[in-house]
Formats: C-alpha cells, structure tokens, sequence
C-alpha cells in the first residue's frame, strides 16, 4: 500500500510541475526560437543542390516548432560565425555542438542525442596509420574551429591544416592536397559515398567518441527549460522515422522487442561459440606453446643472419664486432675490415636473371668461408657486398695473404647450368684502431677504400689512406663545384683547330670546355670531367657543350666562315636516349646547318649497349649531322659495327701519333688505322700532332686529317675569330703546296 501511495503522490506533483510549467509557457512565450547550427554536416545538417537547408536536425527543429506553436528561425551557417553568433547574443541556442572543457564555461548543453566516432581518415596507399604516435610528422586536415583540433593539440599533434567546411576538407584530400585529415565518420562516409571516393580510403578506430548537444547560454534557464519542453513533446516513434529516413537504422534509445530477440538468439549462439572455442583452445594451448618457442628461435636467427647464404648480417656483425675490439684491446692486436665488392656482378643478374645471381652469391659465400677460416668473421652486407673481420697482430701481411688466396679461388670459374663464367672483385680495408674506433667509420673508410680499388680497374685491394679522404674530399667539393658552375656561367669552350694535311687548309675545329673556377682559376678537365662522368653532371654539362657549340659556329657561319665543329659525347648521354632530340633542339635554336656539326663517339659506346647505339646513331644521321670515332685504336671496336654505325671518320688516338717517328709499333699501328678507315671509306684525322716529321709521316700515309700544338692549342672564340683573317700560307704548315694557296 505504501508502494502505490508514493506512487500516486509523485503523479500529482508530475502533474503540477507540468501545468506550472505549462501556465509558465503560455505567460511568457516567445515570439520566435533563434537556433544557429553547422550548414555541413551531412547528413544532420546540409544543403542540397539548390541550396536549400536539408538534414536529420532541420526535420527536427521543424517538429519542435509543430508541438511548440513558436515559429523557429533555423540559421545555418560556418561553424565558427555559428559559435560567434552565439557569443554576440544573435542567436538562443546552438545546435550540433560537441561538449568540450573550454565549452563548458559558455554552455549549458543538453543531453547527447547522438554518438559521434572520430577518425583518422587516409588513403588507402599509405599504411601504418594506427593512434597518435603515427600522425606526428603528417600534416592533418581539420576544419576550423572544430573539437578535433583541440584534441590533436592536446595529444602533441600540432600540424594541422584548417580548412572552411567538411566538404572543401574531404575534397581537399580527394585531391591529394593532404594525406590525412579528421573528421567525425558520419559527415566523412556521406560526403565520400556522394562524390563515389570511399573505396580509395581507410580510417583509424575512433580517436575518441563525441556527443552531440545542443546548448543555450550559459545560465539561460528559461530558453533551456522552453527548449527541453519541446523536444520532449516529440514521440519515440516520431524520433524513430526520421532517424530511419535519414539514416535507414535506429541511433537513440528505446527497446524494440523484435530487435531485442534477435541480438538475444545471437548472443546464445555466440555464448555457446565462445565455450567450444575456449575447450578447444586449452587443448592446443600446449602445442602452441611449444610452436611458439621454436618460432621465436628461428626468428631471433633470422633477425641476425642473411637468409640466403645463412652468413650473419650487418646487425650482428655489429655485436661481434663490440665483443673483438674488446678482446683486441686487451690483447694488444688491431682488427681489419673488408668490404668486398663483386665486380659487375649486376651484369649477371640482368643477363641470365636472379636464381643465378642468387647462386652465385652462395658459391662466393662458401668461397669465403673457405678462404678466411675462424676466428674470421664473415658477413653479408646486402646485395653483392660482403664484409669480413679479421684480428691480427700483423695486418698487412696477413690480410693480403687471405685476400690474394681469395683472389686465386675466385679465378676458378663459377659453372651453373649452361653458364659458365668468372667473378672478380674489389675490396676495401680499413684497420682498428687507426683508422676508426667504431663499426660506422671503419666501414666508411672502407667503403672509401673499395671505391678507388674500383677505380683502379677492379680486381684489387686497396687499405684505406689519408690519401683516399683527401680525394674523397675533392670530388666531393669539385662535384658541388660544378652544379655552381653550370649556374654561374663558369664554363667556357675553347676550339682547336683541324687541318687538312694534303692543302693546308683549316678544315675544321675541336670544342673543348674549360672551367673558369672563381678561386682556383682554370680548372684541368682532366681533374673536372671525370667526376663530372661519375656524378651524372655530365648530362647537363654536355647538353650545355652541344648548345653553345652550335650557337657558335652558327654566328661563325652568319659571318661568313663556316667552319665545321666538332663536340664530344659522353657514353652516359648516348645511353639515356634524348640525344637526338638535345642535337635536333640545339641546331634548331642556333641556326646551324646541320652539315656543320660533327659529334665524336667514343669506342666504349660500341661495345656496350649496341642495339641501343645503332638506333641512337640511325636517329642523329637522319639529321644529317657527321658521326667519328675518338680516341680510335684504345678500345676493342668491332669493325662490323663501326660499318653498321656509318661513321664518317676515325680520330687516331694520340698516344700512337705523339711519338710515332720514333716508336716504330706506334707507326704500325697508326699506318694500319689509315688503311683500314680508306679501305672503309671513311676519313681521318690524327690528334695529337707536335712535330714536322710526324705530319710528313702522316702525309706519306694519305692520312686526310691532323690537329696538334704543331698547328695551334685550343684557343678561346675571340682568337679563334683573329685565326679566320689572318692569311697563311702551306708552307707555315711544313707541307709542300701549290704557290698561290690561301690558308685561313
């Protein structure tokens, strides 16, 4: 009986409250409900394609103003001049707010009508993304104003990009203007859905969970009051259609008795899951454990050796390498470190595949280990690069005498299938404690060390030097020299002349670049070229060469002297295959008939890549540019292909034409190289001409050609433009000539 007299006793004073509050309303109600909310928020808040206000919340308000009789003007706007708005009393309430600490102060918040997951969303390429340690680094998108700002502020994610609207942000990563970007999921699933992009993106789990509210002023009682009276006059089953209109599934509370059996009956079936999942696992629990232990032994040998040839890896040998410094530091020894290097060994790989590659690096492993016995430490660094430790009193001696029995066991060769072939290498040695007192720099140095050995043909050895860091320093510094040169105008071409030896006549002139170093002066291209070659410079170098060659012979040409010029290319440029279209681009721009242009190949682009080098060849003769070898009689031409190439001349190299009056090879030589280059119809012209006996020799021989300091040394444009108006005669040149013959 107590019970239902408390019972009925709270019923009436529900009902009391409930027409005090109601008398209240009519006394003072308002005209009209001021509400400002986010104009895009889909699908709660957005407009469409006629700009017309559309979403979960408009339908809402609209509902409230039908149960209130108060007209309700709903403003939707950014954000921010939203919460503005608010602060300057030109609104009542705010609607679709998350509560944060700093809101607190301002608000009196409702209670949450919805849950809002809060996400990382990122493109489906990256990966790796998982929680706040993974965002630092990335600059994440967020619209202004909004709550995950602050969050990614307070977790010590500060690099955000802020942009006006949920749209122009999920657009902005469409386009890739940023990788990442946070965004509450409902908004970022609908807007990704509508522009057909959610299958190119991922999300993180919720960074955290929102609530949504709407809010009056802070100590606003009476609006709050009017505005809960009303939304508690709309229906569970009111809130329920629009919900499913909007979003084709229930969010709030309420209980659905047909829904409540179904997840009922699932949860029984998992229950019953869960048990026969949990007896199986405590069967296998023991197998597992043991699984486990041997998988964690072959993990911990596989995170320290070489998978391939089962030598330790660069991380162990770390370790071993902490343990024998100690051990030579109480014993007084010194320890060497090799860096071994297979010389071309990608050559192998490219032309009969990885398996044999893979093949061969384990035949060198076992070479090695043959070779080096312990307490030798042997590993692989990766790729075709081995290292080796050595602790010895004597380094010198010792270290060589295992390297050359290296040396000797890699002559034998390497059979595998069909192929048969031989691998040489290259090493670099650098010694504890002199060199370096840690792994890093004694590998660095040598590293050092294994590059010049490779620079001194390969197949050798090399200890590390001061010598070594010294010219490490100087390409170094003449490398970087060089990107400032190009940009500062550095370069100058100077052009020696060529001469026909039968009339005198200058026939022609050799471009030759020269670089005018702000503080060392001029710079041998001896000592520049070859680092330029090795640093890739020599691409935009050479580009540079054929451009302004060209521009000079043709005001050469303009002016009445068309005098042919010859530039020469390097191998890199030929194989990167715009060559044709750089000599195309460069005549067009300078006005040079192409007949005046001649490039000189070296003899090491015929044998390497030739397809490639014919077709090049076929593209530049097509412009009708002249085509020589250089440098010819140093290399190993084929004879079929310089016919296939249809070079126009031979340049006899001048290391046979220096001397060639007294070193009689050198006169064979050259005498064979005229007759073979007439016996192919093709011209030369010897380099390298010093004396008067040599060009009577080369005259003998009816070589066509010469250029030396006999005739001039290379000369900048202004002499050589000097050359073209003075008159000379045969007889400077030493050749017997018809009198009256005019030489320029």
């Amino acid at each position: 009986m107590k019970k239902f007299l408390f019972l009925g006793i709270g019923m009436l004073l529900a009902l009391a409250s409930s027409s005090w509050a109601d008398d209240l309303g009519h006394a003072d109600r308002r005209s009209s409900l001021t509400v400002v909310i986010d104009d895009n928020y889909p699908p709660l808040i957005f407009r469409d394609e006629n700009g017309q206000l559309r979403g979960l919340r408009k339908d809402m308000w609209d509902l409230w103003s039908l149960k209130t009789g108060i007209p309700v003007i709903l403003k939707a706007m950014d954000w921010n001049l939203a919460l503005e708005a608010m602060k300057a009393g030109r609104a009542d309430v705010v609607d679709t707010v998350f509560m944060t600490e700093p809101r607190r102060q301002l608000y009196d918040f409702s209670a949450p009508y919805n849950s809002i997951d809060v996400s990382i969303f990122f493109n489906r390429d990256l990966s790796g993304i998982d929680g706040v340690e993974t965002l630092r680094g990335f600059t994440i998108g967020v619209k202004a104003g909004d709550a995950c700002v602050t969050w990614l502020r307070d977790h010590g994610v500060g690099e955000v990009r802020p942009y006006s609207n949920y749209e122009a942000l999920t657009n902005a990563a469409i386009r890739r203007e940023i990788q990442l970007f946070c965004l509450d999921q409902p908004p970022a699933k609908y807007l990704l859905i509508r522009s057909n992009h959610v299958d190119d993106f991922r999300y993180t789990k919720p960074l955290y969970t929102g609530q949504m509210h709407w809010a009056v002023r802070k100590g606003d009682v009476l609006t709050f009051a009017e505005v809960s009276q009303g939304f508690d006059k709309i229906s569970y089953a009111e809130q329920r259609d629009l919900e499913r209109r909007w979003y084709g599934r229930q969010i709030l509370g309420g209980l659905d008795w047909r829904e409540y059996g179904r997840w009922l009956l699932l949860g029984a079936v998992a229950l019953v899951a869960l048990i026969v999942w949990n007896w199986m696992l405590r069967r296998q629990v023991s197998i597992r454990t043991r699984t486990l232990a041997a998988a964690n032994v072959k993990l911990e040998y596989l995170a320290h050796h070489d998978l391939l040839t089962g030598l330790p890896n660069r991380l162990h040998l770390q370790e071993i390498l902490r343990d024998i410094i100690s051990l030579a530091d109480q014993s007084g020894q010194m320890i060497a470190v090799i860096l071994i290097d297979l010389d071309r060994f990608k050559a192998v790989v490219d032309s009969l595949g990885h398996a044999v590659g893979d093949a061969v690096l384990k035949i060198v492993a076992d070479r090695l280990t043959s070779c080096f016995a312990a307490p030798s430490v042997i590993s692989r660094d990766g790729g075709d690069e081995f290292l080796v430790l050595i602790r010895t009193e004597s380094v010198k001696d010792k270290v060589m005498d295992m390297i050359g029995a290296f040396h000797r066991k890699m002559a034998n060769p390497i059979k595998i299938g069909e192929n048969e072939f031989v691998i040489t290498l290259s090493s670099g040695i650098a010694v504890y404690p002199a060199d370096g007192g840690d792994f890093d720099t004694l590998l660095k140095k040598a590293d050092m060390a294994m590059y010049h050995a490779k620079g001194a043909g390969r197949n050798t050895s090399r200890f590390f030097s001061e010598d070594l860091a010294k010219k490490a320093a100087t390409h170094m510094e003449v490398s970087g020299g060089l990107r400032n040169a190009l940009l500062n105008d550095e370069f100058e071409l100077y052009f020696q002349p060529q001469f026909h030896i039968g009339t005198g006549a200058m026939v022609g002139a050799e471009a030759l670049i020269r670089w005018h170093h702000p503080e060392r002066g001029l710079v041998s291209p001896g000592e520049f070229i070859p680092i330029a070659e090795d640093s890739g410079l020599i691409l935009p170098i050479g580009e540079w060469v054929l451009r302004e060659a060209c521009k000079i012979a043709a005001d050469w040409h303009r002016d009445g002297y068309s005098l042919p010029v010859a530039v020469n290319l390097s191998p890199l440029q030929f194989r990167r295959g715009e060559l044709a279209r750089q000599v195309q681009s460069a005549l067009e721009e300078s006005g040079l008939p192409p007949d005046l242009l001649e490039l000189e190949l070296t003899e090491s682009i015929l044998i390497q890549h030739t397809e490639d080098a014919l077709e090049t060849v076929r593209q530049i003769k097509s412009l009708n540019v002249h085509l020589s070898i250089d440098d010819f009689g140093t290399g190993y031409s084929s004879l079929a292909y310089i016919k296939r190439l249809a070079v126009d001349k031979l340049k006899v190299d001048q290391s046979f034409v220096r001397d060639l009056n007294v070193d009689h090879e050198n006169a064979a030589i050259t005498k064979v190289i005229i007759q073979m280059a007439r016996s192919l119809n093709l011209t030369t012209l010897a380099e390298g001409v010093e004396t008067k006996e040599v060009l009577d020799y080369l005259h003998r021989q009816q070589c066509d050609y010469a250029q030396g300091y006999y005739f001039a040394r290379p000369m900048p444009v202004r002499d050589m433009i000097a050359n073209f108006r003075t008159d000379r005669t045969k007889s400077d040149l030493g050749v017997a000539v018809a009198p009256g013959t005019l030489l320029l």
